[in-house]
């Protein structure tokens, strides 16, 4: 990766260190058209300033501190126009909506006295007071899905007396909308009686992770970012929680669900989940 250096530049300091002069084992490259950082497939040691590239993932990373970095990217290289045109050419997948209007622009179902509010700032999915009621929706696509292309997915929810008695789902894939646990291949978020979850399953087993538990009523942001055949990290409002590295799901079986959502109640009780986003990012296959 490559940043090609400013008139005047070249003395300025990179990590520590002055873009002059070059340590006898270090194997970045600097001369006159610009910055070489060599390509590592794990992060080194951080400490803050450090600069490298991570060309597993393709993401250029810089270290705060020694414990935390963040990923960067060089504005004055970003053509917005270029590159929409090579997400559109490369058949990349993104899915981003925040007004559900109208009624039922996305498949659903309900069940008992399950039921579900569209409005243009929230989608509301409820239980009604009969036990065993539940209500879904899903999102899917024709073409160009897989799960061996890296994904990211996040939703903004509200749990609503979803505390207790109840089973509530957030994922990208698919899952059953009745049942505390799910072998079909996903990725995503479950809340169990009150424990959050970060789980994926390969369509025959399924691992979880607990991430927090979840008071009567409270906002979260809730994402996945899925690296195929490695690992699915999770984050909640912006903070990572935790890793699962088994059980992923591979191939394109259910990897054209690109977001599904349910709530089910085990007890004659109100459960409501409310989601104002959600947003989807596919690599192209």
């Amino acid at each position: 990766m490559r940043r090609k250096l400013k008139e005047g530049e070249a003395g300025k300091v990179i990590g520590g260190r002055s873009l002059s002069k070059k340590k006898k084992d270090d194997p970045t490259t600097i001369d006159a058209s610009g910055i070489v950082l060599p390509s590592l497939t794990s992060d080194p040691s951080l400490s803050e300033g450090r600069v490298w590239y991570r060309s597993d993932v393709d993401r250029l990373r810089v270290a705060l501190s020694d414990t935390e970095y963040k990923e960067v990217m060089w504005a004055d290289e970003v053509n917005l126009n270029e590159t929409l045109r090579r997400m559109v050419s490369n058949n990349i997948v993104f899915w981003f909506n925040n007004n559900w209007l109208p009624s039922g622009m996305v498949h659903n179902g309900v069940s008992g006295s399950g039921s579900i509010s569209w409005t243009s700032n929230a989608l509301t999915l409820a239980t009604g007071a009969t036990s065993g009621s539940y209500a879904y929706v899903d999102k899917y696509v024709g073409s160009n899905f897989s799960w061996d292309a890296k994904r990211i997915f996040r939703a903004d929810v509200y749990f609503y007396w979803a505390d207790t008695n109840c089973y509530a789902w957030i994922v990208s894939g698919i899952c059953s909308p009745n049942s505390s646990t799910s072998t079909d291949r996903h990725i995503g978020f479950k809340l169990i009686n009150g424990t959050l979850f970060g789980t994926v399953a390969d369509g025959t087993n399924e691992a979880t992770v607990a991430l927090k538990t979840v008071g009567a009523l409270e906002a979260d942001s809730l994402m996945v970012e899925y690296t195929p055949g490695t690992k699915a990290d999770f984050y909640i409002n912006g903070t990572y929680i935790d890793t699962i590295t088994g059980y992923l799901p591979s191939g394109t079986t259910d990897a054209h669900y690109l977001f599904r959502a349910s709530i089910y109640n085990t007890a004659a009780e109100v459960k409501y989940l409310i989601i104002y986003d959600v947003r989807v990012f596919q690599e192209a296959v």
